[in-house]
């Protein structure tokens, strides 16, 4: 991944027709926190849902991404939006490595890192792993925050997965289908005293590739970026 933070990109259309459309930004995403029917984006907008697309059970989540179009400025900083679809994102506190009494439930199966993006006091990731076709089993992720490695310059973390025995290649490769999940970490509490950005190590373990195809072998990847109070 070239960027740790991805900036969110969005497109503004101006009108060029006589018919009637309140959309002031077309093709919006961003990663927020659910409050009743209203979602806070972690880019400080509070998004009241208008118009919907899509499947509305969102509103029993606690964090998810948003696909939208931002309507008509409502309030400061609020604005109604028309919902095309949404994520549900998975939040949880970082594990802390001088404090796991138990590596094996942590997991070390592969995971991989596809995008990240730092908003508000979470660091939001989307990762792929591999999973057994047709099963139910629920795969368990985390984020381990190194905290004898890490110093006042670089906050050191690793990406964990536990598979349960049901991860490539842990399991043939023609039953293994590529998932995908979206997380949530809150870690800019981490930032020391007095300091308002840090660089951020983070590394994970995934396959390695030959002539297109996943090989069993996997490598230790990582990337750099930072993060903001």
């Amino acid at each position: 991944m070239r960027h740790f933070v991805r900036i969110l990109a969005v497109i503004l259309l101006a009108a060029t027709s006589c018919s009637k459309d309140d959309s002031i930004i077309y093709g919006y995403e961003g990663f927020g926190t659910v409050s009743g029917t209203n979602i806070i984006l972690d880019d400080g907008i509070t998004a009241i849902v208008r118009n919907i697309q899509c499947d509305d059970s969102y509103v029993e989540c606690d964090r998810i991404l948003i696909f939208c179009d931002l309507l008509m400025k409502e309030g400061p900083d609020t604005y109604g939006i028309n919902l095309r679809d949404w994520k549900k994102v998975l939040k949880k506190p970082c594990l802390v490595a001088s404090e796991v009494t138990d590596w094996e439930a942590v997991g070390d199966d592969p995971v991989n890192l596809v995008q990240g993006w730092t908003g508000s006091e979470f660091l939001n990731m989307e990762l792929n792993f591999s999973f057994k076709a047709g099963s139910e089993t629920s795969h368990f992720i985390n984020l381990v925050y190194d905290d004898v490695a890490s110093d006042a310059d670089t906050l050191r973390f690793t990406i964990r997965h536990n598979g349960y025995g049901e991860s490539y290649p842990d399991i043939p490769e023609e039953e293994a289908v590529l998932g995908r999940a979206y997380t949530s970490f809150p870690v800019t509490s981490l930032i020391p005293e007095g300091q308002d950005k840090i660089a951020v190590k983070i590394s994970w373990k995934w396959h390695k590739y030959k002539d297109g195809r996943v090989l069993p072998d996997t490598e230790i990847r990582s990337t750099i970026g930072s993060i903001h109070r």
